[in-house]
């Protein structure tokens, strides 16, 4: 018979990073209904029936992927993969320019990394870089405090 139980400790590994990708995934749609009730909550009912009735035009323009991004990633500093956030982008109605959705998120989250504006935390899921702290010894010249 064999010892199992380094199998129901993985699994149970697993059933937790799942539970944290939908709990990710939750916290990103309540943003997002959080958004939306407070843009419908400041129209009058009569702009509301207009609004909903109207056709969308190509005229309107639509959020950029990287401002999206950027909203959800500073919110609270928590992390947040990059299907949620390419999830995030889609259902707020950001225009990819015919690339597909996670490959245009990826791309902008490398970018981010690149930049030391980003961080990717050991499962993937990506954050808010935290501020190094730089001190300035005072014998130190501007050229290398720059540095």
């Amino acid at each position: 018979m064999r010892d199992i139980r380094q199998d129901l400790r993985d699994r149970l590994a697993e059933i937790d990073a799942e539970i944290s990708g939908l709990q990710q995934d939750r916290e990103a749609i309540a943003i997002l209904l959080g958004a939306e009730e407070r843009r419908w909550s400041s129209q009058t009912s009569e702009s509301n029936t207009r609004l909903r009735l109207r056709p969308i035009t190509t005229s309107t323009k639509a959020p950029a992927v990287r401002d999206v991004i950027n909203e959800l990633l500073s919110h609270n500093n928590e992390a947040w993969s990059t299907a949620t956030l390419a999830n995030a982008a889609i259902s707020r109605g950001c225009d990819f320019g015919g690339s597909r959705p996670g490959r245009a998120v990826q791309g902008i989250l490398l970018g981010m990394l690149n930049s030391g504006r980003l961080q990717k935390d050991s499962d993937g899921r990506w954050r808010v870089a935290q501020a190094k702290s730089s001190h300035r010894h005072d014998d130190a010249s501007p050229s290398e405090v720059l540095e």
